[in-house]
């Protein structure tokens, strides 16, 4: 299945493979998520991988260089790998609130690029439910101005 990527040359990609970098399980929303991005067909491999260094994402997404991958590794981790130049990977972004469930709703998923010399976070996903509060965000700013 081809994918449309506005921020990848093309805008399209192949993509078999996506690596999932938590010791966590993956919610059904991502999983979702993941499957309307990248395509229904995707492999999804899980890695419990802990990095004790803030190097060691980086490290790990140039050896898995043959799909794309997805993490909930911390802040200064994803940050280091995304300012020092190393491969294209995703995140997850949680509402705040629980759903009545008790589980964590799915609220956007960003890719972090890499465009000319710069890093960008490119909105790659959202809700409905996300969609629509930025819609009515935009509707109340526009009755204010």
């Amino acid at each position: 299945m081809t994918v449309r990527f506005s921020h990848l040359k093309g805008g399209e990609v192949q993509m078999e493979k996506i690596y999932w970098v938590s010791r966590q399980k993956m919610s059904l929303g991502q999983i979702k998520a993941v499957r309307e991005i990248h395509g229904d067909d995707v492999k999804i491999i899980k890695d419990r991988v802990v990095f004790k260094t803030t190097e060691a994402f980086g490290e790990y997404l140039a050896e898995h260089h043959d799909g794309f991958t997805y993490t909930t590794a911390e802040t200064s981790h994803c940050l280091w790998a995304a300012v020092n130049g190393h491969q294209e990977f995703g995140v997850f972004e949680n509402h705040a609130l629980r759903r009545k469930d008790d589980a964590l709703e799915l609220k956007a998923v960003y890719h972090v690029v890499r465009v000319s010399n710069r890093v960008e976070f490119q909105l790659a996903w959202t809700s409905r439910r996300y969609r629509k509060e930025r819609y009515m965000q935009r509707q109340r700013q526009a009755t204010r101005g």
